[in-house]
This record gives C-alpha cells, sequence and structure tokens, in this order.
C-alpha cells in the first residue's frame, strides 16, 4: 500500500515547528547507508583510533633507527707551582695539559635483542712541564715537552642469548603494536556494522510509521463514509440516532490514532535523521525525509542451514577477528613474560684498530692499515635471587590469555545463538508474509460483505465499524511482516559480518 513517490511529492508537507511546510528530501536506502559511514561521529572517531593504532607499528619499529653519536671536547688544564721531591732532591714544578678529543659513531638496536656500536675516536694530548731547581744559584729551569695522538676503530657487539634474546622478543614491540592495530580495525568494522544494521531499522521503521498512518487515514475515511451513511438513515428515519454517536465517538478515536502515527513518524525521522545528519545548528533537521526504496520481496528458494551461516560469521566477523587478535596479543605477553623469567646471559664482542703517536696522520694510517687490531669476547651473567617479580608477571600472563580464550569461545557460542535466531526468524517471517496477506484479503472480503448486509440491514452499524478495524488491523500487521522481513535480511546479513551499503 505504499504510495508512489510522485504522489507523495504532490501531497502537502507537514508543518514545522514554526508552522512553515518543511521542504521534503527524498532518500533511498543506499543514499542513507553511505551518509551514514560517511558522516557518523563514532565511526569517524574509531577510523581515527584504528588511524593512530597504524602509526604506532611504524613508531614501535623506530626502535631499530640507527642513532648517530658525534661528541668533540678540547680541555686546557694548568697546574700552579707546586714543590715536588725526588730523592734527596726538592724541585718547583708546574704544568699546562691540553687534551683535544673527537668521536664519532652509529649505535643501532637489532631485531635479535641485541645492539651494535660503531665508533671511531680521535685525541691529540699536549703537556709541558716545567721544573725549577732552587738549589743551586742561579736557579736552573727545565722544561719537558710531550704530545702525542692516539685513534682507535671499533665495532663492539652484545646479544642476549637467553633473557631478552631472538627475534621472538626483540619484535615484540613491533608485534604488540600489530596485533593492536588489527584489534582497532575490527572494532572499527564492529562499529560500521552496527551502524548499517541501525540505519536499516530505522530506514524500515519510518517506511512502517509512514504506511501505518495511510492505513489510519483510510480507516478513518471509512468511518466517516459510515458516519454519512448513518445520517442519511437517520433522516429518513432508517435508523436511531445512536448508530450516528457511535460512528462519531469511532472517527474521534481514529483522528486520535492519525495524531499519534504523526507523532510516531516524527520520531522515526529523528532517529534516522541522528545517523545521517550532524546536528550543528537550530533548525537543522527542520525537513522530511521521504524514503523511496522498496522493501525486498519474500526471500526465493530454500533459506541457508544455520550451520553455512555459522561458517561464514566465524570467517567474516569483526569481532571475532578482535576476540582473536586478543588472544595473540595475550598469547604473545605471556610469551615475553616467560623469557622474563630466565637468568640474563649476554654474548659481548669486540674488533678493531688503533694508533699512537706523535704525528697525527701517523695515527690514522696505523689504525687503518689494521696492523694493532684489538679483539675480545666475553660473557656477561646476572640473574636475581628469588626471581619474584617476573614469575608473577608470567602468572598473571597465563591467566590473561586464559581470560581471552575463554572470551574467544563464549562470543563464538554468541555468535552461533544469534546465527540459528536469525536463519529461524527468516523462515518464520517467510510463512508469516504469506499468512498476514492472506488476512488481509479476507479481512476485506468480509468488510465488503458487512456493507452490503449493512446496506440491506442485516447487519449492525456496530459490526461493520469492527470489520473495519479488523481490516486496518490486518492491513498494518500484513506492512509489519513485510518490513519485519526487510530487518531480518539485514540482521542475516550482520550475524555474518557483511552488511555493506
Amino acid at each position: 500500500m505504499t504510495i508512489p513517490l510522485f504522489l507523495l511529492l504532490l501531497l502537502p508537507s507537514a508543518p514545522s515547528a514554526t508552522g512553515a511546510p518543511r521542504r521534503r528530501i527524498p532518500l533511498t536506502l543506499e543514499d542513507c547507508l553511505v551518509r551514514a559511514l560517511r558522516y557518523e561521529a563514532s565511526l569517524q572517531a574509531r577510523g581515527h583510533l584504528a588511524s593512530a593504532a597504524e602509526a604506532r607499528i611504524e613508531e614501535a619499529h623506530g626502535i631499530f633507527d640507527p642513532v648517530s653519536n658525534t661528541r668533540g671536547s678540547w680541555t686546557d688544564e694548568k697546574t700552579p707551582q707546586q714543590p715536588v721531591q725526588v730523592g734527596p732532591q726538592l724541585f718547583d714544578q708546574e704544568s699546562d695539559q691540553v687534551n683535544i678529543f673527537a668521536s664519532t659513531g652509529i649505535t643501532q638496536a637489532l631485531a635479535t635483542g641485541g645492539t651494535y656500536d660503531l665508533l671511531f675516536q680521535a685525541s691529540r694530548f699536549r703537556s709541558r712541564f716545567t721544573t725549577v731547581n732552587t738549589l743551586v744559584v742561579p736557579a736552573v729551569v727545565d722544561v719537558d715537552h710531550v704530545e702525542f695522538s692516539t685513534t682507535n676503530l671499533s665495532l663492539s657487539i652484545r646479544q642476549p642469548l637467553l633473557r631478552g634474546g631472538w627475534t621472538s622478543i626483540g619484535l615484540e614491540p613491533v608485534r604488540r603494536a600489530e596485533f593492536e592495530r588489527d584489534a582497532a580495525v575490527a572494532d572499527r568494522a564492529v562499529a560500521e556494522q552496527t551502524l548499517l544494521y541501525d540505519v536499516h531499522v530505522a530506514y524500515w521503521n519510518l517506511v512502517f510509521t509512514r504506511d501505518d498512518k495511510e492505513v489510519k487515514q483510510l480507516s478513518l475515511g471509512l468511518a466517516e463514509r459510515l458516519l454519512e451513511i448513518n445520517r442519511r438513515k437517520v433522516e429518513v428515519g432508517a435508523s436511531a440516532p445512536v448508530e450516528v454517536y457511535q460512528a462519531e465517538t469511532e472517527i474521534a478515536m481514529r483522528r486520535e490514532a492519525l495524531i499519534t502515527s504523526d507523532h510516531a513518524i516524527l520520531a522515526a525521522e529523528d532517529r534516522l535523521k541522528a545517523l545521517l545528519y550532524p546536528f550543528v545548528e537550530r533548525g537543522e533537521w527542520d525537513f522530511e525525509i521521504v524514503p523511496s526504496t522498496e522493501p525486498p520481496p519474500p526471500w526465493s528458494g530454500p533459506l541457508p542451514s544455520w550451520e553455512d551461516v555459522f561458517e561464514n560469521a566465524r570467517e567474516s566477523r569483526p569481532d571475532l577477528e578482535k576476540a582473536r587478535a586478543e588472544v595473540a596479543r595475550a598469547e604473545l605477553a605471556l610469551h615475553t613474560a616467560e623469557n622474563g623469567t630466565l637468568p640474563r646471559l649476554d654474548l659481548e664482542g669486540q674488533i678493531g684498530t688503533a694508533g699512537t703517536d706523535d704525528r697525527i696522520r701517523r695515527t690514522y694510517d696505523d689504525t687503518f692499515s689494521g696492523d694493532f687490531p684489538i679483539h675480545s669476547v666475553g660473557l656477561f651473567l646476572s640473574f636475581p635471587f628469588g626471581n619474584v617479580g617476573p614469575r608473577a608477571r608470567e602468572a598473571a600472563a597465563r591467566e590473561d590469555l586464559a581470560a581471552a580464550r575463554v572470551s574467544l569461545r563464549g562470543l563464538e557460542n554468541t555468535v552461533a545463538e544469534e546465527t540459528r535466531a536469525a536463519v529461524r526468524q527468516l523462515r518464520f517471517l517467510q510463512e508469516k508474509q504469506e499468512a498476514s496477506r492472506k488476512s488481509r484479503e479476507l479481512a476485506k472480503r468480509q468488510l465488503d460483505a458487512g456493507e452490503v448486509k449493512f446496506d440491506a440491514g442485516a447487519a449492525t452499524n456496530y459490526e461493520v465499524l469492527g470489520l473495519q478495524e479488523d481490516l486496518a488491523e490486518a492491513m498494518t500487521n500484513e506492512k509489519l511482516t513485510i518490513l519485519t522481513h526487510a530487518k531480518a535480511l539485514a540482521n542475516l546479513e550482520k550475524v555474518q559480518g557483511t552488511l555493506r551499503p
């Protein structure tokens, strides 16, 4: 009983709160779905959170960025004249020392949990010692000069062998950030599925309220026609005035129902607008939505089995993906905690070359020629007595993993229940649509027959009004069944996580 769109556009618009006619905006269901995905605030917020989680993966990779370290210093140290005892001799001595130092290198953390340092150092040392022998006359002044340069190039590596070692631990921050990203993306997908389903429900609820108003207008028109018939019968003395009063009472009640339907339409409109249009300024929602999408036809062919729907849901449901990401994150946390209970045993190694000479150029030649190599290797062992903290962290991580697995299993049970209910609801509505159609047809036939009997004087005014109510109720039930079927189709996709615009 849906009025065609071009006729709806010709009907007068309902007045706004200010009394002026409201503008009309025809919207298809697809228009509403696309607009909701674009403007709904909570979905946008979850999208930003997912983008932030993606950026944190890059942040976690940043711990493996090489770091350049460069240092330079100049030191000039002078000491005042002070007595120096050398055997029986006593001298006065002062000194002036200058040290120039520079180093540059690269440090980088490795995915294996270790680190390396590549370092080049160069220094220039110059000193001047002045010794004054005051025991002889005249005093003897002796000046000693010491000047030399050193350079060295070294590569140092430290690799944990137990605690904190190897890629399963070294890459833990990256993997944890990836699981958090997966959970954030799945959380957004859950919100998207919920939003799309809410739009479906709000759209078909609005369609129903508008169709229900048409039914109530039709019912009011039937009652008004019956009132005119009763008035003519009273005028000619064929009926008692009570028949008119009875019809007028019924008209008043049906007008009240029509007012209630107008309120229901406005409430349904606002619910849909809240999902589609961000409310910023007063009057922004002061328009009428005209739905232009017809309800889908009844399901043709056999319904899918709930087992097939459940398997699709296990593969596609974003809340299951989020729960699996939580389990994987808990497994990673347990592995890290178990590793933390091990002793620390690190392998340390260094290779390099060095050079020393009073000429700076010669030190470079010695260093890079490799004539004076440096090699070292060693082990560093450390373990706490009792190991209370690490073992407590391991126990907590084990319980967190158990909780995550139980939550995943519980969610799978919920999904199984939802898929069974969705398929069962469709089967029920498939049968009910045919039954409600037949009920409406029979109610129409009964009303037609009752009106014929009323015209012939074989039926009362009360009986005809009752038959009118039966027809209106049957029409409303049929519309409600059709639109509940439309929402059930959307719910079937939602329980599988495949709802799309």
